[in-house]
C-alpha cells in the first residue's frame, strides 16, 4: 500500500519536475546560435526634451560636455525627441546623471532595436 502511495506522488510532480534537469528544453539555447543579439544599439541614447524656445541641440551638447558626445540629431520635432551618439559608451547612468541636473529632460533611455514579427 505504501509502494502504491509513492508512485502516486512521484507520478504527480513528475511534471513539475521538467526544468530540473540539465537536458529540459528551459536550459537548451535558442536555434541559430547561443548568444541573443544585443537589444539596443550600443552608445546611443533617446531623449526627450520639454519644448522650449531655445535650441535644443545646443542645450544637449553643453549639458553633456564631459561625456564623449559626438552627434546629436533631432528625430522628432513636434515631440523633442533627440538621439545621442557616444564614443566610447559611457552607459545610460553617466548620461542619466549629467542630464539630471536640468528640469528640461523628460526621458532618457537606450536606443532600442524594435523588430517586426
Amino acid at each position: 500500500m505504501r509502494s502504491k502511495g509513492l508512485i502516486i506522488t512521484g507520478m504527480l510532480l513528475l511534471p513539475f519536475c521538467m526544468g530540473a534537469s540539465p537536458d529540459s528544453p528551459l536550459s537548451r539555447p535558442e536555434p541559430g546560435g547561443a548568444e541573443m543579439p544585443p537589444r539596443r544599439v550600443p552608445g546611443e541614447y533617446i531623449v526627450q526634451l520639454k519644448k522650449s524656445g531655445d535650441d535644443g541641440k545646443s542645450f544637449l551638447e553643453s549639458q553633456l560636455r564631459g561625456l564623449p558626445l559626438k552627434d546629436v540629431k533631432l528625430v522628432s520635432a513636434s515631440s523633442q525627441y533627440y538621439k545621442l551618439k557616444f564614443d566610447p559608451d559611457p552607459g545610460l547612468d553617466s548620461v542619466k546623471e549629467a542630464l539630471s541636473k536640468s528640469s528640461r529632460i523628460l526621458s532618457v533611455e537606450p536606443n532600442f532595436l524594435y523588430q517586426k514579427f
